[in-house]
């Protein structure tokens, strides 16, 4: 069964592809438009001058390359912004007047769907909305090291949850957590792993309490941590195990079987990822980022009609974005189809950044794509 989380987050995500094309944001002299990142800074820039082009930047920048997590955040911080600071308060005091607004619980899905796509994603925009507070910011502990986790101080943040730890244990495991964000920006993995284990064992301690908890303070999102850097320590049995947790935590959970499926890519399984990401695809059938790794795995395969099948809908639902046509490109170049590769290949072209290296190869390549 599909969690309420997945379906939230299913409704986010059809927001973000009904974005019209004629939103583009005009950005500052001398940036490439084809670049999510150039949005994304000038969404930032705008957050505390215009929070309606900070917004259309961000929803611009998320359809130029879906993978991103960074513009989903952003467009949760700008509806915050959007926002009486006293509400965005009371969302964080666990009110149930606020979560149950349905702009909230879309805005929170925005938020859930980030973190599903990185869970160490920087969060440091938030600050932005600490900002709005009336009076000063405390000065505890607690404060600073969000300040200097917001301000890229990640030895420092840590260095203040720690002492927040040792001090009180007992009601600081979830500075765990926030020191786990700050230490694999240092990078310190052993650390950020060690932390988000103790954090997991809590939960398990406390299997019983009644409180419900967020996704990205679930077990499930624990354990896609876990994987993940598992993964980067290139110790894929564990990361294998920590996924396959994570779906028994919540069957429904796409992005631990996408996990799988990648774990497979890497192992050079190409059926097993097949097989596993068909299995996400029907967790999350209008999720881009699944659908597109799904057809790389089916050309890996060597099932290149079908990887085409798979990455001409992830081109109708996110016509902006350069990959799928990549893949097309690809698989046609394999089966030696140079009319359709070629199409496919310019539009990749079009699409891409200059700085990518990918449309520069292929510039090189073919010099009649070059623009």
């Amino acid at each position: 069964m599909i969690s309420r989380t997945n379906i939230l987050v299913a409704l986010a995500l059809s927001s973000v592809c009904a974005l019209p094309l004629g939103a583009q944001v005009q950005l500052p002299a001398g940036k490439d438009p084809n670049d999510w990142e150039a949005y994304f800074d000038y969404g930032v820039e705008q957050l505390r001058v215009n929070g309606g082009v900070a917004l259309k930047a961000f929803e611009y920048a998320s359809r130029l390359d879906p993978t991103r997590a960074e513009p989903l955040h952003g467009r949760f911080v700008a509806f915050w912004m959007a926002n009486p600071i006293e509400d965005f308060i009371a969302w964080l005091d666990g009110n149930r007047v606020q979560e149950a607004r349905r702009d909230v619980r879309a805005a929170d899905s925005l938020y859930t769907m980030a973190v599903q796509r990185n869970p160490f994603l920087h969060r440091g925009m938030e600050i932005i909305l600490f900002d709005r507070f009336s009076g000063r910011f405390r000065s505890d502990r607690a404060t600073r090291a969000r300040i200097a986790y917001s301000t890229g101080k990640f030895a420092e943040a840590a260095s203040l949850y720690t002492q927040m730890i040792e001090r009180n244990p007992d009601e600081n495991v979830w500075r765990r957590y926030d020191r786990a964000l700050s230490r694999v920006m240092l990078p310190d993995i052993d650390g950020a792993l060690a932390d988000v284990q103790a954090v997991l064992a809590e939960l398990r301690r406390e299997e019983d309490a009644a409180e419900e908890l967020s996704y990205y303070r679930s077990k499930e999102a624990l354990l896609h941590m876990i994987g993940l850097i598992y993964v980067q320590k290139s110790d894929l049995a564990a990361a294998r195990t920590a996924f396959g947790e994570a779906l028994v935590e919540n069957a429904g959970f796409a992005y631990a079987q996408a996990a799988l499926a990648n774990v497979s890519r890497v192992e050079r399984k190409p059926r097993e990822a097949v097989d596993e990401f068909a299995l996400a695809i029907e967790l999350a059938p209008t999720d881009p980022v699944i659908r597109w790794w799904y057809a790389q795995a089916l050309s890996d395969a060597g099932r290149y009609d079908q990887a085409v099948i798979e990455a001409r809908i992830v081109v109708e639902a996110e016509p902006l974005w350069a990959a799928p046509h990549f893949v097309i490109g690809r698989a046609r170049e394999r089966q030696g189809r140079t009319s359709e590769m070629n199409s496919a290949y310019a539009a990749y072209v079009a699409r891409a950044p200059m700085a990518d290296p990918t449309s520069r190869a292929l510039r090189q390549r073919f010099p009649a794509l070059a623009r």
